[in-house]
């Protein structure tokens, strides 16, 4: 199919470089839809143009531009999909994880120094507060800035915080709602630190460090938030649990496999079918890897609760993760 208006109005309004950035890039963020040159390319892309039917340069290698143009496709019909809404609700909830923990404003001790069974009881989830912490805007900080930090000045304990917000993610998890009480705790206990880890490892790469940092400055993961989210998922529907009942286990299983096929669907139609399965491959091979740093963690913390005893107190949620 070839729209006369579209093959008259690209090669002669856009050179190909832009065009192929747009196909490359997506939508532009103008207020209005028909000013927009990528808005209006991907509604072509939609109803079916066919890049084969317009007169390009003969600089131009069409057949590579038509690659890019059933990437884009795949990629616009994906967008309208149900796993692109999941994603979007996850995306949604890690955003007020991160507004938290970027913040000026500490959680208060009444807030964080609290038991499994107290928070899970809860019935509120400080995630639904996020819009009252307000950004830090002085971090990071540098080294000789943080010496230079009065001793009275209070900094966050990171590992601590980072748990306490991957435990009111996951309360927030669609499943987690559904398990029982006993399964809900186990479940923390296994997943938890493993994904305060990757939490620790995605922010780093954001932060473009090479090594694991705080955000006030004190092995990154390079991936997108997207996919960031979705293995965290993953990571929350573990199953293979000790002491896991039968019912629990079903539930996340199931859960687990929505993920990882919304995971696969999501980088297939980015990045085309064979590169698409190829980064699944590494991002799932990298979950046995944040397993074993977890319990590799956990050894040294409960070394450094045994025997250095550290002056900053421990939570009870923290010890029972610790100590699992």
């Amino acid at each position: 199919m070839e729209c006369i208006a579209i093959s008259m109005q690209f090669p002669a309004s856009v050179d190909v470089a832009k065009l192929s950035d747009i196909v490359t890039k997506g939508r532009v963020g103008f207020l209005r839809i028909n000013r927009c040159r990528a808005c209006r390319f991907d509604r072509c892309v939609l109803v079916g143009m066919n890049p084969r039917a317009i007169q390009f340069p003969a600089s131009i290698d069409v057949a590579k531009f038509s690659d890019k143009v059933s990437t884009r496709k795949t990629g616009l019909v994906f967008e309208a999909t149900i796993e692109e809404k999941l994603i979007k609700s996850l995306v949604y909830v890690e955003l007020k994880v991160r507004q938290i923990r970027e913040s000026s404003r500490w959680l208060s001790d009444s807030t964080i120094f609290r038991s499994i069974r107290e928070l899970l009881s809860s019935q509120e989830n400080v995630l639904a507060y996020a819009d009252q912490y307000p950004k830090e805007l002085r971090w990071p900080l540098s080294m000789s800035e943080v010496l230079k930090l009065e001793a009275s000045e209070r900094r966050p304990y990171w590992l601590m915080l980072d748990m306490f917000l991957c435990i009111e993610m996951a309360r927030t998890m669609p499943v987690f709602s559904q398990l029982e009480y006993k399964d809900q705790e186990a479940l923390l206990k296994d997943a938890i630190l493993t994904n305060t880890i990757l939490l620790k490892a995605f922010y780093s790469w954001q932060m473009k460090s090479e090594i694991c940092i705080t955000p006030d400055g004190f092995s990154p993961i390079k991936m997108t938030m997207e996919e960031f989210v979705l293995l965290k998922a993953i990571i929350y529907s573990h199953s293979a649990i000790h002491g896991l009942s039968e019912r629990g286990r079903v539930l996340l299983e199931k859960e687990s496999v929505r993920y990882s096929k919304t995971l696969m669907k999501h980088l297939q139609s980015r990045m085309g079918a064979a590169p698409g399965a190829k980064k699944y491959a590494e991002i799932v091979f990298s979950i046995g890897c944040f397993f074993q740093c977890a319990q590799t963690l956990r050894q040294v913390q409960v070394y450094m609760f045994t025997m250095m005893r550290p002056s900053v107190s421990c939570p009870p949620y923290m010890e029972t993760i610790m100590y699992a």
